[in-house]
């Protein structure tokens, strides 16, 4: 089985926003930042593997980076649609460079109008025309929802979440029957895991019960602008390896232990929330790789104990010469 070195980055992604002014330059600054880091610790590792005898050879590589690692500054710190095809496409990019890397760059808070922009008139893969106008209430909308709560084990939380889902899908109901204002968006909170070339987005699976809070700060400007959950759809095997991903709060649910509880790496991408052992949802040596933006760890469940990782290098995380976070980078023996 393979040795991969994963690489957790550390930074306050809500205070280190990016420039609305700048915005795609930004995000090509922070891929290469979070890549530059991957890149290093596999340097680090490559030299010791010169130097010291019987050091495990590596066969791929996994970075992370937290939650909200693209998000705008400012009241609207949505990123919008064209802002995040481009942010998509070079994470895709990047991984056909880099064909032994798992990219998961924290992630993005992004908006979708309900006018379609001319760059998304066509189908992704199949160029064909799309409906127009834009279909603002989908029927998928309801059945993630619905989904999501119906996987939802503790009553409290079940309760209070189906009130909040139903509340959301009378929003865009009611946009649906109103003349289109593009400046009215849907949004998303995404994960984008790449690899080889390949892509699997994760939405944030639970909206916040007041989407005033903490999404990603209280003096967000939500006017016009509705959270929208995503499925429960699990991510394709990578290079072999089950992988999950898991949100910020939506941990708490524990939505990987209902759907994916045998993974060999469970991701959780957050701003700041601890890691819960009792919701791990990895098999025996199975690691959970936590990007956090007050702290980031990797635990390992062995012989049915999670025990706290120790990395094999650390450093400083800096972007466009200035000082971002931090690193630590682990050696995992899936």
């Amino acid at each position: 089985m393979p040795n991969v070195i994963v690489t957790v980055c550390k930074f306050d992604t809500v205070q280190m926003p990016l420039n609305a002014q700048n915005t795609d330059v930004n995000i090509q600054d922070r891929l290469r930042c979070i890549v530059e880091a991957s890149d290093r610790a596999k340097a680090q590792w490559e030299s010791y593997r010169g130097r010291i005898l019987n050091l495990e050879e590596i066969h791929h590589q996994m970075v992370v980076a937290p939650e909200y690692a693209f998000i705008k500054a400012g009241v609207r710190p949505f990123l919008t649609e064209d802002e995040k095809e481009r942010l998509r496409a070079t994470i895709v990019g990047i991984t056909q460079d880099k064909n032994d890397l798992i990219l998961i760059p924290g992630t993005a808070l992004w908006g979708k109008s309900m006018v379609r922009p001319e760059s998304r008139q066509l189908k992704r893969g199949t160029n064909q025309l799309k409906q127009e106008p834009r279909v603002i209430n989908k029927a998928g909308y309801r059945e993630d929802i619905e989904q999501g709560v119906n996987n939802i084990r503790d009553r409290f939380y079940n309760r209070l979440y189906k009130g909040t889902g139903q509340s959301l899908l009378d929003i865009v109901d009611s946009w649906s029957k109103e003349e289109l204002d593009p400046e009215k968006i849907i949004v998303r909170n995404s994960a984008f895991i790449g690899w080889n070339g390949g892509l699997f987005t994760q939405h944030k699976r639970y909206a916040n019960f007041q989407q005033q809070i903490a999404e990603p700060t209280p003096n967000v400007d939500w006017q016009k602008a509705v959270f929208m959950p995503g499925g429960y759809r699990p991510c394709p095997p990578i290079f072999g390896m089950q992988i999950g991903v898991e949100i910020c709060a939506e941990h708490e649910i524990a939505p990987l232990c209902n759907i994916q509880n045998n993974l060999n790496f469970h991701v959780i991408l957050s701003a700041s929330i601890e890691f819960n052992i009792n919701k791990a949802a990895v098999r025996e040596r199975g690691y959970i790789v936590h990007a956090d933006t007050r702290d980031s760890e990797v635990y390992a469940i062995t012989d049915g104990r999670v025990v706290t990782q120790t990395p094999f290098t650390s450093f400083d995380l800096a972007e466009a010469g200035r000082a971002l976070g931090t690193v630590k980078s682990y050696i995992c023996k899936v």
